[in-house]
Formats: C-alpha cells, sequence, structure tokens
C-alpha cells in the first residue's frame, strides 16, 4: 500500500506540475496576442519578437570536402540582420547596437510604448514604458522560430550575399523579410549596413550606472517605465513586480558628455583562428566558390594575423 500511495503521489505532482506548465505558457502566448493586437489598433504601442537565430554556415555546401571542414559563422538576429563572424559577434555591444538601428530605422516616432518577446537574452530614450516577456521553456511561441524554420538547410549557398537573398525568397506572406546585410565597408542603405553599426555600449554606460547582479534566469517579465530608474521584474506572471535598484555613479561625466558613445566596437575585419582560415583555403580550392569580397577580408585576416 505504502508503494502504491508513493506512485499516486507522484503521478498527481507530475501532473500538477504538467497542468501549470502549460498555463504559464499559455499565459506567455495570450501576452504576446495582446501586443499584437495593441500595435494594430494603436500607433502608440509596438510589440516586438526578436531573436538570434542558429548559427548558418558559409558556405553551405553539401560536400565532404567542406562538410568535414571549419566553416564560417552567419550570425542572425531575427529582426532581421545577416553579419559573418568576420563582422560582428554576439555579444552584449552588438545586441545594444542592432536593436538600436533597428529602432532609429524601423520604429515610429509615435510609438511610446514597446513590449518585447524574446526567448534567453538580455538610458534615456523616448519611450515611456519598455517590457520584456521571456517565454516557457519548450513553448515560446515566437514568430522567430517559425521564421528560421522557413529556410531551406539544404540550398547551395556560398556566400553572406546569397544567404540574404535565400532569406528574402524564404517568407512571403504577410509580407516578404526585409533583411540587412552587415560588410565590412562603411555604407549604410536599407540593404546593407556598415560595421560601423556596433558600438561600445557597456564602456558607455560603465561611468553612468554602478555594476549589479542580475538573475536573468528565473525571470518571465522585465520592466522600465518614465515613473522609475529602477528596473522591475518579476519571476513569475501576475506576480508583484519587484525591484532591482540603479545606482548611479558619484563621478559622472559632464551633462553634455551623457549621451557621447564611446566609440566603435570594431576597427576592421574580426580575426578568425588559423585552422579556421587553413580550413577555409581548402574547401575554397577544392569547390571552386566564388566567394568574392568575402575572400579578400580573409586574405586581409592572414596577413594581420602573425600566427598562421
Amino acid at each position: 500500500m505504502d508503494k502504491r500511495k508513493e506512485i499516486e503521489n507522484e503521478l498527481h505532482r507530475l501532473t500538477t506540475s504538467n497542468t501549470l506548465h502549460k498555463r504559464k505558457a499559455q499565459t506567455f502566448y495570450n501576452r504576446k496576442s495582446a501586443a499584437g493586437h495593441d500595435s494594430w489598433t494603436s500607433v502608440a504601442k509596438e510589440g516586438i519578437c526578436f531573436d538570434y537565430g542558429r548559427n548558418l554556415p558559409i558556405p553551405n555546401v553539401s560536400t565532404n570536402d567542406v562538410y568535414y571542414k571549419q566553416q564560417l559563422s552567419l550570425h542572425v538576429v531575427n529582426i532581421t540582420v545577416l553579419s559573418s563572424e568576420t563582422v560582428g559577434k554576439r555579444g552584449s555591444n552588438d545586441v545594444c547596437s542592432l536593436l538600436r538601428g533597428f529602432f532609429y530605422n524601423h520604429i515610429p516616432l509615435e510609438v511610446k510604448e514597446i513590449h518585447f518577446f524574446c526567448d534567453a537574452c538580455g538610458g534615456q530614450n523616448k519611450y515611456t514604458k519598455i517590457t520584456l516577456t521571456y517565454p516557457v521553456h519548450g513553448h515560446s511561441y515566437l514568430d522567430c522560430d517559425r521564421q528560421m524554420a522557413s529556410l531551406n538547410p539544404k540550398a547551395w549557398l556560398e556566400t553572406p550575399e546569397a544567404w540574404k537573398e535565400h532569406f528574402e525568397a524564404a517568407w512571403r506572406k504577410p509580407s516578404p523579410f526585409v533583411v540587412q546585410l552587415i560588410t565590412e565597408n562603411e555604407q549604410n542603405s536599407d540593404q546593407i549596413v556598415g560595421q560601423n553599426i556596433f558600438w561600445k555600449w557597456t564602456e558607455h554606460l560603465t561611468p553612468l550606472y554602478a555594476k549589479r547582479n542580475f538573475p536573468i534566469r528565473p525571470i518571465r517579465e522585465v520592466r522600465t517605465d518614465s515613473t522609475t530608474e529602477d528596473i522591475l521584474y518579476q519571476t513569475k506572471y501576475n506576480r508583484v513586480w519587484e525591484r532591482a535598484v540603479i545606482v548611479k555613479r558619484n563621478n559622472q561625466p559632464p551633462q553634455n558628455e551623457e549621451f557621447i558613445l564611446r566609440g566603435l566596437c570594431y576597427d576592421g575585419p574580426i580575426l578568425i583562428s588559423a585552422a579556421k582560415y587553413k580550413d577555409h583555403r581548402v574547401w575554397t580550392n577544392s569547390v571552386n566558390l566564388k566567394l568574392g569580397s568575402s575572400l579578400k577580408t580573409f586574405n586581409t585576416i592572414k596577413q594581420e594575423d602573425n600566427t598562421l
């Protein structure tokens, strides 16, 4: 009887946990749907899903000569921006820089409230309220995941430019992707963005605010608004908002320098390892790829990297 009672209690616990898990996932989905409805009905509100997609190989070629060699990675920030690993990384500076570029180029001035939705990610602004909601593990409901699933992993794609064209053709309804490719050149347009989009945001914020340890993992929602300089968060949906106090430094820079960024993250192509460069030369010659401007970049890196 004791064994049977123990099994029944464990079954009850697992059933309750599963029901609660699904209710949390449904809560996230309801909030994402509500944010989408608000963005359609009010010019002052905007709902945005963003995510770092999986790294895409360059080249994406199905031959043994390429498959078993180290390939270059194409980073995908699903709002949608593409950059190879010789142009940008996946750090906090890169994420903040890309979001800033998205705000300035794509968000109307009438928007005052923004609701973000993303999975496992992490100043003065024109918005009165910003909310960031994380999904329940295994139930993201993010549009970004469906968009990445629309890509053909078996397509023969040799360059970042080819990946850009593939993205643009992969999604047509309700509207096609607007894809920006980041290159080493300092050129900016609707289609091409220069490497100068990446700024040193951490160096900009360090003199202004004291460093705080902020537990991201257990958090479900983060919010900031014009009524407070602190960050509000809750570890479960529909709970009381807790507060993380943001402390300003006493020796802050002069006010006229408060919004001057500290400089660019990168002053040229990012170096790749000697092993990856060696593999690049092998598969480039073996399958006769037409890498165009990318090959010039790797040649420049070879001359600068004294480990080769």
